[in-house]
């Protein structure tokens, strides 16, 4: 059963690195007027650009009150402000079947 719930905690951190761009900075594209020194002032404006007033859900697939669902809100409360455009965190809940029901949305868009 612990190595379940470490294998779920990893998972949703994963989902969270994931969500916060893990694959790097993208470069941004300019016209050819000399805008890019202001472009390449601030490589993050793009991805401040794509997160400002989304959501991120965060999924825990165990119950409300314990432990990984109190990590996952502690972390979903703190770490808005280190993405880029300050998106709004909602962990969920979705209990059953030993975390397998919080992964069933994820494998359905995988193989789509």
């Amino acid at each position: 059963m612990r190595g379940a719930r470490s294998l779920v905690f990893a998972l949703t951190l994963g989902l969270i690195a994931a969500a916060c761009g893990g694959g790097g900075t993208p470069t941004p594209t300019t016209a050819a007027t000399g805008a890019a020194a202001t472009a390449t002032a601030d490589p993050n404006a793009a991805i401040a650009a794509f997160y400002s007033g989304k959501t991120i859900r965060v999924i825990v697939g165990l119950e409300a009150g314990g432990g990984f669902d109190t990590t996952a809100r502690l972390l979903a409360r703190h770490i808005g402000k280190y993405i880029p455009g300050n998106p709004t965190l909602v962990v969920e809940n979705m209990v059953g079947a030993g975390s397998r029901v919080a992964g069933m949305p994820r494998m359905s868009v995988a193989i789509a």
